[in-house]
């Protein structure tokens, strides 16, 4: 488990270094890089390019890479200078500076920006009946050759994910009855009112802490190569290993916050 993001990363709900301005200064970021990254971190996706299922996030095998897709944490230079200082006293300041961005004029105008950016341009075309069972019929097709290939020791796991990676894609091609599949993702994703947004991912926050165990051990001699030494652990998400880094104190802070601002969403 790489320990390069920061250690204060989730002190809301999206584990984004995010501060008023003198923190900013003392972390070493620029407060519009801190806002870019909140808005795009509330959304859950970064590419600002017209939502197309062709390009989705999902669609790759890398799962890191399909994981910064969706959540990313600013590099703060300065870090080290502030969490050897008060950490729940900074969590504090953070998580304020968070929801007063996210309730002001430019979060709002921010949003509205990014959403029409991002409103899809195309729709995928559509499949015939018969061109629908044909695709079917090669994707079962695929399934008994991947339960083949399980089969056999011989076969490199490698090659197994790359064939469930395209059997998965091609059955995202399948039409769902849908005839504007793009729109009702971006729809989903970028919903007109933002505040939806925002619960979503305080309750997904929450719900996420819950699960990180804080006395979990390490195992490596420097910091760069420690990874969980229960695999179970080394195997989660990087919101997940955010939160496991920040601390149990710094996560008190931030779900006491998180908790009292979902109550005003209500």
């Amino acid at each position: 488990m790489k320990t390069t993001l920061p250690i204060l990363a989730i002190s809301l709900v999206l584990c984004t270094v995010l501060a008023v301005e003198n923190i900013v200064e003392k972390l070493g970021l620029q407060e519009q890089t801190a806002k870019d990254f909140i808005l795009k971190d509330f959304v859950g996706r970064f590419s600002t390019s017209p939502v197309d299922d062709a390009n989705s996030e999902e669609d790759t095998s890398d799962k890191i890479a399909a994981e910064t897709k969706i959540f990313q944490i600013p590099s703060a230079k300065l870090l080290s200078s502030v969490v050897t200082g008060d950490k729940k006293a900074a969590a504090k300041e953070l998580c304020a500076y968070v929801k007063a961005y996210v309730n002001s004029p430019q979060f709002k105008s921010d949003y509205q920006q990014l959403r029409e950016a991002t409103k899809p341009e195309s729709e995928p075309s559509g499949m015939d009946p018969a061109q629908i069972e044909s695709f079917k019929a090669s994707i079962a097709e695929m399934e008994k050759q991947i339960e083949t290939l399980k089969a056999s020791p011989m076969t490199p796991k490698e090659a197994i994910t790359q064939y469930e990676t395209t059997v998965k894609q091609m059955k995202a091609q399948i039409p769902t009855g849908d005839p504007t599949p793009n729109k009702t993702k971006w729809m989903k994703t970028y919903p007109e009112d933002p505040s939806v947004m925002v619960k979503a991912r305080l309750n997904e926050y929450l719900q996420l802490l819950a699960t990180v165990d804080f006395t979990a051990q390490l195992t490596g001699k420097t910091v760069n190569n420690q990874k969980f030494a229960k695999a179970a652990y080394e195997s989660q998400s990087l919101r997940w290993k955010a939160i496991y880094r920040a601390g149990k104190d710094v996560n008190d802070v931030a779900s006491a916050f998180a908790k009292e601002w979902l109550k005003e969403l209500k």
